[in-house]
Protein backbone atom coordinates (compact mmCIF):
# COMPACT_ATOMS: atom_id res chain seq x y z
CA UNK A 1 0.00 0.00 0.00
CA UNK A 2 2.94 2.36 0.51
CA UNK A 3 3.88 1.95 -3.16
CA UNK A 4 0.21 2.19 -4.14
CA UNK A 5 -0.06 5.57 -2.39
CA UNK A 6 3.05 6.84 -4.21
CA UNK A 7 1.70 5.74 -7.60
CA UNK A 8 -1.65 7.31 -6.84
CA UNK A 9 -0.18 10.65 -5.72
CA UNK A 10 2.00 10.82 -8.83
CA UNK A 11 -0.87 10.05 -11.18
CA UNK A 12 -3.22 12.46 -9.44
CA UNK A 13 -0.71 15.32 -9.57
CA UNK A 14 -0.06 14.74 -13.28
CA UNK A 15 -3.78 14.52 -14.09
CA UNK A 16 -4.42 17.76 -12.24
CA UNK A 17 -1.68 19.47 -14.25
CA UNK A 18 -3.15 18.32 -17.58
CA UNK A 19 -6.67 19.39 -16.60
CA UNK A 20 -5.34 22.76 -15.42
CA UNK A 21 -4.26 23.43 -19.01
CA UNK A 22 -7.73 22.64 -20.37
CA UNK A 23 -9.94 24.91 -18.32
CA UNK A 24 -10.54 28.66 -18.35
CA UNK A 25 -9.10 29.90 -15.05
CA UNK A 26 -10.97 33.20 -15.40
CA UNK A 27 -14.34 31.43 -15.45
CA UNK A 28 -16.43 31.54 -12.28
CA UNK A 29 -17.31 27.85 -12.60
CA UNK A 30 -14.42 25.70 -13.81
CA UNK A 31 -16.48 22.51 -14.20
CA UNK A 32 -15.51 20.64 -17.37
CA UNK A 33 -18.12 20.14 -20.06
CA UNK A 34 -18.55 17.25 -22.47
CA UNK A 35 -16.01 18.55 -25.00
CA UNK A 36 -13.40 19.10 -22.33
CA UNK A 37 -13.99 15.63 -20.87
CA UNK A 38 -13.50 14.11 -24.34
CA UNK A 39 -10.32 16.15 -24.83
CA UNK A 40 -9.15 14.95 -21.41
CA UNK A 41 -9.58 11.23 -22.09
CA UNK A 42 -7.84 11.55 -25.46
CA UNK A 43 -4.86 13.52 -24.11
CA UNK A 44 -1.72 11.32 -24.13
CA UNK A 45 -0.34 12.93 -20.96
CA UNK A 46 -3.60 12.36 -19.10
CA UNK A 47 -3.72 8.75 -20.30
CA UNK A 48 -0.14 8.26 -19.12
CA UNK A 49 -1.11 9.63 -15.70
CA UNK A 50 -4.12 7.31 -15.70
CA UNK A 51 -1.80 4.36 -16.28
CA UNK A 52 0.17 5.37 -13.18
CA UNK A 53 -3.08 5.55 -11.18
CA UNK A 54 -4.11 2.12 -12.48
CA UNK A 55 -0.79 0.68 -11.28
CA UNK A 56 -1.51 2.07 -7.82
CA UNK A 57 -5.09 0.80 -7.95
CA UNK A 58 -3.85 -2.68 -8.91
CA UNK A 59 -1.58 -2.75 -5.88
CA UNK A 60 -4.47 -1.50 -3.75
CA UNK A 61 -6.80 -4.22 -5.03
CA UNK A 62 -4.17 -6.88 -4.39
CA UNK A 63 -3.73 -5.69 -0.82
CA UNK A 64 -7.43 -5.35 -0.07
CA UNK A 65 -8.18 -8.92 -1.13
CA UNK A 66 -5.54 -10.18 1.30
CA UNK A 67 -6.53 -8.30 4.47
CA UNK A 68 -9.53 -6.61 6.10
CA UNK A 69 -10.72 -3.32 4.64
CA UNK A 70 -10.17 -1.79 8.09
CA UNK A 71 -6.45 -2.54 7.89
CA UNK A 72 -5.67 -1.69 4.27
CA UNK A 73 -7.71 1.46 3.64
CA UNK A 74 -5.91 3.80 6.12
CA UNK A 75 -2.54 3.40 4.42
CA UNK A 76 -3.84 5.34 1.44
CA UNK A 77 -3.50 8.55 3.47
CA UNK A 78 0.22 8.46 2.65
CA UNK A 79 -0.70 9.82 -0.78
CA UNK A 80 -1.47 13.21 0.78
CA UNK A 81 2.08 14.18 1.84
CA UNK A 82 3.41 12.70 -1.42
CA UNK A 83 1.06 14.91 -3.48
CA UNK A 84 1.85 18.02 -1.40
CA UNK A 85 5.58 17.60 -2.03
CA UNK A 86 5.07 16.95 -5.75
CA UNK A 87 2.77 19.93 -6.24
CA UNK A 88 5.19 22.18 -4.38
CA UNK A 89 7.96 21.15 -6.77
CA UNK A 90 5.80 21.57 -9.88
CA UNK A 91 4.14 24.87 -9.01
CA UNK A 92 6.94 26.40 -6.98
CA UNK A 93 4.87 27.34 -3.94
CA UNK A 94 6.03 26.94 -0.35
CA UNK A 95 4.49 24.41 2.00
CA UNK A 96 3.30 26.34 5.04
CA UNK A 97 3.30 24.95 8.59
CA UNK A 98 -0.51 25.14 8.57
CA UNK A 99 -0.62 22.79 5.58
CA UNK A 100 1.51 20.21 7.39
CA UNK A 101 -0.64 20.69 10.49
CA UNK A 102 -3.72 19.97 8.39
CA UNK A 103 -2.10 16.75 7.12
CA UNK A 104 -1.24 15.71 10.68
CA UNK A 105 -4.81 16.38 11.84
CA UNK A 106 -6.18 14.31 8.98
CA UNK A 107 -3.70 11.52 9.62
CA UNK A 108 -4.51 11.52 13.35
CA UNK A 109 -8.24 11.30 12.66
CA UNK A 110 -7.83 8.47 10.16
CA UNK A 111 -5.51 6.51 12.47
CA UNK A 112 -7.95 6.93 15.38
CA UNK A 113 -10.87 5.85 13.22
CA UNK A 114 -9.29 2.89 11.52
CA UNK A 115 -7.25 1.61 14.47
CA UNK A 116 -10.43 1.36 16.52
CA UNK A 117 -12.14 -0.45 13.66
CA UNK A 118 -9.19 -2.78 13.07
CA UNK A 119 -8.82 -3.62 16.77
CA UNK A 120 -12.43 -4.78 16.88
CA UNK A 121 -12.86 -6.17 13.37
CA UNK A 122 -14.40 -9.62 13.23
CA UNK A 123 -12.28 -12.14 11.29
CA UNK A 124 -15.28 -13.87 9.73
CA UNK A 125 -17.44 -12.25 7.07
CA UNK A 126 -21.19 -12.57 6.77
CA UNK A 127 -21.68 -11.29 3.25
CA UNK A 128 -25.01 -11.41 1.44
CA UNK A 129 -25.39 -10.14 -2.15
CA UNK A 130 -28.75 -8.51 -1.40
CA UNK A 131 -27.35 -6.49 1.51
CA UNK A 132 -24.25 -5.47 -0.44
CA UNK A 133 -26.40 -4.36 -3.37
CA UNK A 134 -28.73 -2.28 -1.20
CA UNK A 135 -25.78 -0.70 0.63
CA UNK A 136 -24.06 0.05 -2.67
CA UNK A 137 -27.11 1.89 -4.00
CA UNK A 138 -27.38 3.98 -0.82
CA UNK A 139 -23.70 5.02 -0.91
CA UNK A 140 -23.91 5.68 -4.66
CA UNK A 141 -26.86 8.01 -4.07
CA UNK A 142 -24.90 9.86 -1.36
CA UNK A 143 -22.00 10.33 -3.75
CA UNK A 144 -24.34 11.79 -6.37
CA UNK A 145 -25.78 14.13 -3.73
CA UNK A 146 -22.34 15.68 -3.24
CA UNK A 147 -22.08 16.06 -7.02
CA UNK A 148 -25.28 18.13 -6.92
CA UNK A 149 -23.74 20.32 -4.20
CA UNK A 150 -20.67 20.74 -6.40
CA UNK A 151 -22.68 21.85 -9.41
CA UNK A 152 -24.60 24.37 -7.33
CA UNK A 153 -21.57 25.57 -5.36
CA UNK A 154 -20.78 29.27 -5.48
CA UNK A 155 -17.00 29.09 -5.10
CA UNK A 156 -14.28 26.98 -6.67
CA UNK A 157 -13.02 26.32 -3.15
CA UNK A 158 -16.08 24.37 -2.11
CA UNK A 159 -16.92 22.93 -5.54
CA UNK A 160 -13.55 21.20 -5.51
CA UNK A 161 -14.23 19.72 -2.08
CA UNK A 162 -17.77 18.59 -2.95
CA UNK A 163 -16.62 16.95 -6.20
CA UNK A 164 -13.79 15.21 -4.36
CA UNK A 165 -16.08 14.10 -1.55
CA UNK A 166 -18.61 12.62 -3.97
CA UNK A 167 -15.90 10.82 -5.89
CA UNK A 168 -14.35 9.61 -2.65
CA UNK A 169 -17.67 8.14 -1.53
CA UNK A 170 -17.75 6.11 -4.73
CA UNK A 171 -14.09 5.07 -4.57
CA UNK A 172 -14.55 3.97 -0.97
CA UNK A 173 -17.61 2.03 -2.11
CA UNK A 174 -15.62 0.38 -4.91
CA UNK A 175 -12.99 -0.83 -2.42
CA UNK A 176 -15.70 -2.35 -0.24
CA UNK A 177 -17.32 -3.94 -3.30
CA UNK A 178 -14.02 -5.53 -4.27
CA UNK A 179 -13.72 -6.99 -0.79
CA UNK A 180 -17.33 -8.22 -0.82
CA UNK A 181 -16.99 -9.83 -4.24
CA UNK A 182 -13.69 -11.50 -3.33
CA UNK A 183 -15.20 -12.90 -0.11
CA UNK A 184 -18.25 -14.28 -1.93
CA UNK A 185 -16.04 -15.81 -4.60
CA UNK A 186 -13.90 -17.53 -1.96
CA UNK A 187 -16.98 -18.81 -0.17
CA UNK A 188 -18.28 -20.35 -3.35
CA UNK A 189 -22.00 -21.05 -3.05
CA UNK A 190 -22.48 -20.57 -6.78
CA UNK A 191 -21.89 -16.80 -6.70
CA UNK A 192 -19.65 -16.68 -9.79
CA UNK A 193 -21.83 -16.87 -12.88
CA UNK A 194 -25.01 -16.03 -10.98
CA UNK A 195 -27.27 -13.07 -11.71
CA UNK A 196 -26.01 -11.36 -8.53
CA UNK A 197 -22.43 -11.60 -9.76
CA UNK A 198 -23.13 -9.81 -13.05
CA UNK A 199 -25.34 -7.18 -11.41
CA UNK A 200 -22.66 -6.35 -8.87
CA UNK A 201 -19.94 -6.21 -11.52
CA UNK A 202 -22.03 -3.71 -13.52
CA UNK A 203 -22.60 -1.59 -10.41
CA UNK A 204 -18.89 -1.79 -9.58
CA UNK A 205 -17.96 -0.54 -13.08
CA UNK A 206 -20.54 2.26 -12.86
CA UNK A 207 -19.25 3.23 -9.41
CA UNK A 208 -15.66 3.51 -10.62
CA UNK A 209 -16.58 5.45 -13.78
CA UNK A 210 -18.79 7.96 -11.96
CA UNK A 211 -16.29 8.41 -9.15
CA UNK A 212 -13.49 8.96 -11.66
CA UNK A 213 -15.40 11.73 -13.45
CA UNK A 214 -16.16 13.46 -10.14
CA UNK A 215 -12.50 13.40 -9.12
CA UNK A 216 -11.42 14.92 -12.43
CA UNK A 217 -13.98 17.69 -11.93
CA UNK A 218 -12.44 18.24 -8.51
CA UNK A 219 -9.03 18.68 -10.16
CA UNK A 220 -10.55 21.31 -12.45
CA UNK A 221 -11.81 23.37 -9.50
CA UNK A 222 -9.03 23.06 -6.92
CA UNK A 223 -5.54 21.83 -6.01
CA UNK A 224 -4.67 18.17 -6.46
CA UNK A 225 -3.46 17.89 -2.86
CA UNK A 226 -6.89 18.87 -1.53
CA UNK A 227 -8.65 16.40 -3.81
CA UNK A 228 -6.22 13.65 -2.81
CA UNK A 229 -6.64 14.61 0.84
CA UNK A 230 -10.40 14.35 0.57
CA UNK A 231 -10.15 11.03 -1.24
CA UNK A 232 -7.75 9.51 1.26
CA UNK A 233 -9.96 10.63 4.13
CA UNK A 234 -13.48 9.98 2.88
CA UNK A 235 -12.50 6.87 0.91
CA UNK A 236 -11.28 4.85 3.93
CA UNK A 237 -14.09 6.13 6.16
CA UNK A 238 -16.71 4.98 3.65
CA UNK A 239 -14.89 1.72 2.86
CA UNK A 240 -14.34 0.83 6.50
CA UNK A 241 -17.90 1.76 7.51
CA UNK A 242 -19.27 -0.36 4.66
CA UNK A 243 -17.09 -3.26 5.80
CA UNK A 244 -18.17 -2.88 9.42
CA UNK A 245 -21.89 -2.75 8.66
CA UNK A 246 -22.40 -4.90 5.59
CA UNK A 247 -19.41 -7.26 5.53
CA UNK A 248 -19.77 -8.33 9.15
CA UNK A 249 -16.48 -6.79 10.31
CA UNK A 250 -18.08 -4.60 12.99
CA UNK A 251 -20.04 -7.07 15.10
CA UNK A 252 -17.65 -6.56 18.05
CA UNK A 253 -17.91 -2.75 18.11
CA UNK A 254 -20.04 -1.28 20.91
CA UNK A 255 -21.75 2.13 21.12
CA UNK A 256 -18.81 3.84 22.85
CA UNK A 257 -16.32 2.67 20.23
CA UNK A 258 -18.70 3.67 17.44
CA UNK A 259 -19.01 7.17 18.95
CA UNK A 260 -15.23 7.46 19.19
CA UNK A 261 -14.93 6.50 15.52
CA UNK A 262 -17.52 9.14 14.58
CA UNK A 263 -15.51 11.83 16.37
CA UNK A 264 -12.31 10.60 14.72
CA UNK A 265 -13.95 10.82 11.30
CA UNK A 266 -14.96 14.43 11.98
CA UNK A 267 -11.37 15.25 13.00
CA UNK A 268 -10.03 13.70 9.79
CA UNK A 269 -12.45 15.64 7.59
CA UNK A 270 -11.67 18.89 9.43
CA UNK A 271 -8.01 18.43 8.51
CA UNK A 272 -8.93 18.41 4.81
CA UNK A 273 -10.97 21.60 5.22
CA UNK A 274 -8.02 23.27 6.98
CA UNK A 275 -5.73 22.19 4.12
CA UNK A 276 -8.14 23.66 1.59
CA UNK A 277 -8.40 26.99 3.40
CA UNK A 278 -4.64 27.37 3.85
CA UNK A 279 -3.47 26.15 0.45
CA UNK A 280 -1.64 28.87 -1.58
CA UNK A 281 -3.64 27.86 -4.65
CA UNK A 282 -7.07 27.25 -3.15
CA UNK A 283 -8.79 28.65 -6.25
CA UNK A 284 -6.63 26.73 -8.72
CA UNK A 285 -5.49 29.84 -10.58
CA UNK A 286 -1.77 29.39 -10.95
CA UNK A 287 -0.02 27.78 -13.88
CA UNK A 288 2.69 25.13 -13.64
CA UNK A 289 6.23 26.33 -13.99
CA UNK A 290 7.35 26.10 -17.60
CA UNK A 291 10.71 24.74 -16.55
CA UNK A 292 9.03 21.67 -15.14
CA UNK A 293 6.20 20.96 -17.53
CA UNK A 294 6.84 22.91 -20.70
CA UNK A 295 4.67 25.57 -22.28
CA UNK A 296 2.15 23.56 -24.31
CA UNK A 297 -1.54 24.12 -23.69
CA UNK A 298 -4.38 21.74 -24.43
CA UNK A 299 -7.94 22.68 -25.36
Amino acid sequence: MVFASLFFATGATLQHTVIGRMIDHTAENKTMGRRQLIAMVTNPKWLGALLVVICGFTLHVTAITMAPVTVIQPLGILAVPWSILMASKIHGHKISPKMWLAVLITLAGIVMFTSTAAANAAPDHNTHPEAVLRGSLVVYALGCFFAVLAVKGRSALWRSLWWATGGSFLFGLSSAQIKAISVMMRNGQGFVGSTWFYVMMVIFALTLATGGIMIQQGYACGPAEVVVGSMDTTDPIVGVTFGLILLGEGVNIDALEASFMAVAAIIAVSGVVILLRNHPNATNTHAPRAAVLGGDRQG
